[in-house]
């Protein structure tokens, strides 16, 4: 679908069992989120809504099925998209400064030190970290993290 930003074309996730046979996550899921759509995926524990979110992020592989944004099929993980885990994943022994610079270096390999510490910085400075920047991530508040 032209019009889609995010397609989703008959995902499956499979998991094989310890003893044997397999569990279904997702079977033939499709779904489009067209630019500016907003879009809640809501069920209960375990029917695969972080699954999906996971593929699309390019961080878990699928069993079948394409996933392609902005027309292009993602493959793996890239630094065009990313996700907001429910539960904070920051190194506690870094600073927020130091944590944030991990995805800076990741997306501006080449860039020299300064311009990927401004980046950091200017993106902290946005979400209202200013004054924690240099803060241990063991030290920031839930929200902060």
């Amino acid at each position: 679908m032209e019009s889609s930003v995010l397609q989703f074309e008959r995902i499956s996730k499979v998991y094989p069992v310890p003893k044997g046979g397999e569990y279904v996550v997702l079977e033939q899921f499709d779904l489009n989120i067209a630019k500016g759509e907003f879009v809640a995926v809501i069920g209960h524990s375990g029917c695969g809504k972080s699954t999906a979110l996971m593929i699309a992020a390019g961080l878990l592989p699928m069993s079948g099925g394409y996933v392609f944004l902005k027309s292009r099929e993602i493959v793996g993980p890239g630094p065009d998209r990313g996700v907001v885990f429910q539960g904070p994943s920051l190194l506690p022994w870094l600073s927020a400064l130091e944590n944030v610079m991990l995805g800076v270096n990741q997306v501006f390999p080449n860039a020299p030190g300064k311009q990927k510490e401004d980046v950091a910085r200017y993106y902290l400075h946005r979400v209202g970290l200013s004054e924690s920047m240099k803060k241990k991530a063991a030290d920031l508040s839930s929200w902060m993290k």
